[in-house]
């Protein structure tokens, strides 16, 4: 597997998690798993990459709560998405918990005692199937969604994703540059 599609798979497992944290109710476990991430890759990527990490982090929920603002879904709308995803609860259930699954067993190999490179390459791969897999039910349960709201809304939405993906660039860009203090 290249490094390509390892990142894409990553990309797509972090997506996945985020948008169903409030949907089913991990935003506090996932808000933990983010303080933890920050700390890590501070210690990875030098003390300097903290603040950005913790902004990048910080402004990814906030833009969340935010967006639901923006929206001003009526009452009717949220009557309408609430009753879209307890018809996809039972298909993006399962494909979440697999992916968490093998999350867990990828982490497990690489913080185990001795590195075994094709057991990681192997859970990587497997990995990467659940990320595909919920990819596609989440895309399905999105496309549905974007149904309920209007021009103006999905505008609105519209904007606050390129927002998400300048954000992603920014940070792409400073994680880039070399560490001031390696």
């Amino acid at each position: 597997m290249n490094a390509r599609l390892k990142a894409w798979g990553v990309a797509a497992m972090v997506l996945v998690l985020t948008l169903t944290a409030g949907v089913f109710g991990f935003d506090k476990a996932w808000a933990g798993m983010q303080r933890g991430r920050i700390q890590f890759l501070s210690q990875l990527l030098g003390e300097d990459a903290r603040p950005v990490m913790r902004q990048f982090m910080i402004g990814r929920m906030k833009g969340h709560l935010e967006l639901a603002e923006k929206l001003n879904l009526t009452p009717e709308q949220k009557e309408q998405i609430g009753r879209i995803i307890a018809r996809h609860r039972q298909a993006v259930a399962p494909v979440i918990a697999e992916v968490i699954e093998k999350k867990e067993a990828l982490s497990d190999l690489i913080w185990a005692e001795t590195a075994d490179e094709d057991a990681i390459r192997r859970a990587s791969a497997d990995l990467a199937g659940a990320v595909e897999k919920a990819a596609v039910v989440m895309a399905g349960l999105f496309q549905e969604g974007k149904t309920v709201l209007t021009p103006e809304q999905q505008a609105i939405y519209k904007a606050f994703r390129d927002s998400q993906k300048e954000s992603s660039a920014s940070l792409l860009g400073k994680l880039r540059q070399p560490p001031a203090n390696p």
